[in-house]
């Protein structure tokens, strides 16, 4: 599994904190000069470059790497406006140019046809589970509608394969995990009545999906429904000892179920965006 230092890496370093040379700058602090840029061109009509020239000129902090971000989330913002605005999507606007506010490239007007770009996620968002945290992706804007889609298919396909990788382990944990859990019970069935040991359970979490399953290998392991009924247990006035090994493991095991199940989630939604991407290709 790749660390989320290295997957920042492979996206650019477009999402969480940006780490350059000894300046530190959040994603937030970039985005709020992309809206100061964006907002001075819909407003006031400044040309972009102008702005973020400004921006650069004002704020002794921002390197070339942290200048090229603020172009391209500007770009986007522009963009989504415009989209949400305007009656022809058919969006065309001077983009802004990292290079040549940098100096590193002569004026070049441009103005682009984005109706392919238009169509294509701008943020994905992916739950991860507890082995890595929640990430957004803010992929960069590209003036060829083509290449950033195929960039775009490119996170996602290798997304995927690591949330692929990290559901296969989950499930092995998960079997091994609740084998323990129906043994722990097995065990302790031997002195107490299932009625007792069942409100425990069902008193420690709301989640009856492991429960139902331990009901089940109960009865295909030659109990009968006559002896797991058998009794009743008043809880009233009673706390769930959650220190107990029993009731610990079948909490461990449900976080592990819950775990696996947004991960399948992630894998899903990122399986529908992959074929959206497809789709604008072959388009």
């Amino acid at each position: 599994m790749r660390s989320t230092e290295k997957l920042a890496n492979d996206l650019g370093k477009y999402f969480g904190n940006i780490e350059v040379g000894k300046n530190s700058m959040s994603k937030a602090d970039l985005e709020s000069f992309a809206k100061i840029a964006a907002e001075d061109f819909l407003r006031n009509k400044i040309p972009l470059n102008k702005s973020l020239a400004n921006i650069y000129k004002e704020q002794p902090q921002l390197n070339p790497n942290h200048i090229r971000r603020i172009a391209e989330m500007s770009n986007n913002e522009v963009h989504d406006n415009l989209f949400r605005t305007s009656e022809d999507k058919n969006i065309q606007f001077e983009l802004a140019d990292a290079d040549q506010v940098l100096g590193e490239k002569p004026v070049e007007k441009i103005a682009r046809d984005n109706r392919e770009y238009y169509r294509s996620p701008k943020v994905v968002e992916i739950e991860k589970t507890a082995s890595s945290s929640e990430m957004e992706m803010v992929l960069p804007f590209n003036a060829d509608p083509k290449k950033t889609m195929l960039n775009i298919g490119e996170k996602l396909i290798a997304s995927k394969e690591e949330l692929e990788s990290e559901k296969l382990a989950s499930a092995l944990n998960l079997e091994n995990e609740y084998s323990k859990l129906f043994t722990m019970l097995s065990t302790e069935l031997q002195e107490e009545s299932f009625p007792k040991i069942s409100s425990a359970l069902l008193e420690a979490s709301d989640d009856r999906q492991i429960f139902s399953n331990l009901v089940t290998d109960l009865l295909r392991d030659g109990y009968t429904e006559d002896e797991l009924s058998r009794g009743h247990y008043k809880t009233a006035g009673l706390k769930v000892n959650s220190s107990h090994p029993l009731i610990n493991q079948y909490d461990r095991v449900i976080k592990i179920a819950q775990k696996l199940s947004v991960t399948c989630r992630a894998i899903e939604l990122l399986d529908a965006d992959i074929a959206r991407v497809n789709d604008v290709l072959r388009g």
